[in-house]
Formats: C-alpha cells, structure tokens, sequence
C-alpha cells in the first residue's frame, strides 16, 4: 500500500510514530531527528496536501466536468461556459498542481 501525505499526517498526529519521534529524548530536536529518521517532513506533507486540493471555486467548477474519461477542452468549454482562454490557464494551472492530466490532443482526466 502506498503512503499519501494525508495517511501520514494523521498516523503521525495519532501518535503511531511517537517512540520514534522520541528516539533521543535527551536532545531538544528529537521531535527533528525523529522525523528525519522516517523520511517525513511535516512541511513538504502539507504542502504535498494542499497541492492536490482544488483552491478556489474555479478549480471546483472545472473538476465537476472531468472524470476518469478524457475529455476534450472544447467539450469542457462548451459545458462549463468558460471561456476557451481562462479555461486553457486554469488547466494548466491544475496540471502543474496535478489536479488535472492532459493525456493528448488537449484531452483532460482527473489527476
């Protein structure tokens, strides 16, 4: 099974990594060493975390037209009412963030 960021979020606020996190209780950055031994640093997690959210009700809007079936821009123009330009930006914008997949021929899916 493969860890998500939100999996390892709520194992680490669950306490399931506490006897590594205090692994050296003797030092002040144990927290620190524990954390680095397991490879998690609670920045990049939230940061993983917000990346695959959908930010602003654009975002939303332009998820609820896309499934796990390519669609084209066109089609999503057409059913969404967005312009062909902002909704060119918005994708782009969604692909960098992996929200969206552009999978050819400006065919989208669902990240």
């Amino acid at each position: 099974m493969k860890a998500t960021p939100t999996l390892l979020i709520c194992a680490v606020l669950s306490g399931c990594f506490a006897p590594l996190l205090q692994a050296h209780p003797s030092t002040p950055d144990s927290n620190q060493r524990g954390y680095e031994l397991l490879d998690l640093g609670t920045r990049q997690i939230e940061m993983d975390v917000r990346q695959v959210l959908p930010t602003n009700d654009t975002e939303r809007s332009v998820l609820l037209f896309l499934g796990s079936e390519p669609k084209h821009i066109d089609e999503i123009a057409i059913e969404s009412g967005f312009q062909i330009g902002t909704l060119s930006a918005q994708l782009l914008q969604m692909q960098l963030k992996g929200l969206v997949r552009n999978v050819g021929t400006q065919h989208y899916v669902r990240g």
